[in-house]
This record gives structure tokens, C-alpha cells and sequence, in this order.
């Protein structure tokens, strides 16, 4: 019997190949933590890493447009960098998932792709031709925990996994960076992520939840 009443004490990842239906960044892998159960549960790794400050997750490139008409300036556009195939799904990348879309651009690797792809497809299914991902895509570990998952908590899953920030939280702070939650490392990576964090932590308290086998 696994369960997993602590999201952010232990964090346990597994790689799973997700084929991504649009762009240049098709190897990736999603992840969401669990513990190791109440009373020794499960035998899945942790990941580990170096850690770092997590600036490199928050930085952009913007450009403004200047409204007509007397009306102002229009909200900053991001080009993450990040290229698709088309440009309805380029646009909806960018402007869905700008956080995650440049961290890999800039840092091309499992994670950071990993959570390029997951937000890219949790908002933009249609504009990039993929089917929509149940519960927006994010998978624990062990696998075998992703139906009790997604039956107790699917609304939080699917928030996360369309929160750019909640994203970053995952797949570039802890996975990428390998902060732990709690470490200094974590909460400097997530200070300017206060929204993902909050949803983050939604998807932890529902998560506690879940018990599965």
C-alpha cells in the first residue's frame, strides 16, 4: 500500500517519454511528487541536483505593442524562444506558458522540456493539433497512482499543469534545480513564482489524500 500525505517532504520523480505534438522539443518527461507512503511505502528514487537561486526560471523576453487609438499600451508579449511548428501554437505558447517555454529555450534539458511541454499542452492542445492531456498531463510516481490521482484530485492537477509558475515549481525548481521544498534553495527559486506556489500546494493538500497501491 503507497500512500502520499506529504508532497513537498519528498518529492519522487519518474521519467515517463511523452511525445510532444508540436515544436522542437518533443523528449520530455512529467512528474509529480509523493512520498514513500505512511509506514514505508514506496520504492521509487529521488532526484537530485545541484541548487541554485531559480532566477533563470522567471527570465523573458518581452516586447510591448502600443494600442490604437488613444487607448493605451496592449500587455507585454513574450518570445520565449521556444520555437513551433505553427503560429497559432507558437502564440499560445508564449503567451500561456512563458516562464517554462523560456527556461527551455535557454536550458534545453529533460526537465526544463519536460515542463515546457506539459503547461504548452495542458493550454494550447488545440492550437498545436494534440489531444488534451486528462488532467493536464502531470503523472506521479509510481505510475500505478495516477488513476486514484486523477479520480481524488483532477482539478488540481489540471490547475497546475496550466499554471505556468505551479509548472515551474515542479519541473525547474525541485526537478530541474533540485531544491527540495523547504530548503533555501526552494524558497529563493520560488519567491518569484507566489502564484505557482499556491497552487502547488493545493495540489499537495489534495494529494495527501490519496491512497493507492
Amino acid at each position: 500500500m503507497i500512500s502520499a500525505p506529504d508532497l513537498r517532504l519528498a518529492l519522487v520523480m519518474t521519467i515517463l517519454a511523452l511525445t510532444a505534438g508540436c515544436g522542437h522539443d518533443a523528449g520530455s518527461a512529467s512528474s509529480a511528487g509523493g512520498s514513500g507512503g505512511q509506514g514505508g511505502g514506496g520504492g521509487a528514487t529521488t532526484t537530485t541536483g545541484a541548487g541554485g537561486s531559480g532566477t533563470s526560471a522567471t527570465t523573458s523576453t518581452t516586447t510591448s505593442a502600443t494600442g490604437s487609438g488613444g487607448m493605451g499600451g496592449a500587455a507585454p508579449t513574450c518570445d520565449s524562444g521556444l520555437t513551433q511548428d505553427t503560429a497559432e501554437c507558437q502564440i499560445c505558447q508564449d503567451a500561456s506558458c512563458c516562464i517554462t517555454a523560456t527556461a527551455a529555450a535557454e536550458n534545453p534539458g529533460t526537465w526544463t522540456t519536460s515542463g515546457a511541454t506539459i503547461c504548452r499542452e495542458a493550454n494550447c492542445f488545440a492550437e498545436c493539433g494534440v489531444a488534451q492531456p486528462e488532467c493536464g498531463g502531470i503523472q506521479p510516481s509510481p505510475a500505478s497512482c495516477t488513476e486514484a490521482l486523477y479520480a481524488a484530485c483532477c482539478a488540481e492537477v489540471e490547475a497546475c499543469a496550466k499554471s505556468d509558475e505551479c509548472t515551474a515549481v515542479i519541473y525547474l525548481c525541485i526537478d530541474d534545480q533540485g531544491c527540495a521544498p523547504g530548503s533555501a534553495c526552494f524558497d529563493a527559486c520560488v519567491a518569484d513564482l507566489p502564484g505557482g506556489l499556491a497552487v502547488f500546494e493545493a495540489l499537495d493538500v489534495c494529494f495527501s489524500t490519496v491512497t493507492c497501491t
